[in-house]
C-alpha cells in the first residue's frame, strides 16, 4: 500500500513545485526593471510603480522623479513599462537619434 502513495505524491508534488517555481520567476520579471532601461523609482512585485503612482497632480511627482532620476526615466506600470521624457532637450535628442 505504501508503494502506491509514493507515485501519487510525486505525481502531484512535482508539477505543483514546477508551477510554483515558474510563477515566482514570472513575478520577478513583472516586478523588476530590465537592465537596459533608464533608472526609475523602486518597484514592487506585480504592481511595479502603481503603488506610488500619483492619482492627482501627477506632474509634481513626475518633476520630483526627474530631479532624482534625470530627464529620462522609466516607470513600471504592472507588466508594462513607460519611458518618461521630462525635458525638451531629451525629446530632441531622442528624435534626432531615432529618426535616422
Amino acid at each position: 500500500m505504501d508503494s502506491l502513495h509514493l507515485p501519487v505524491v510525486a505525481g502531484v508534488l512535482l508539477p505543483t513545485s514546477l508551477l510554483f517555481a515558474w510563477l515566482v520567476f514570472k513575478l520577478k520579471d513583472i516586478a523588476g526593471r530590465e537592465s537596459y532601461l533608464p533608472p526609475g523609482p523602486p518597484t514592487v512585485p506585480l504592481l511595479g510603480n502603481l503603488n506610488i503612482f500619483p492619482k492627482e497632480f501627477a506632474h509634481y511627482k513626475f518633476t520630483e522623479w526627474a530631479r532624482e532620476y534625470g530627464d529620462v526615466y522609466s516607470l513600471k506600470i504592472g507588466p508594462a513599462t513607460a519611458i518618461v521624457l521630462s525635458s525638451a532637450p531629451a525629446v530632441k535628442e531622442l528624435m534626432e537619434r531615432r529618426s535616422a
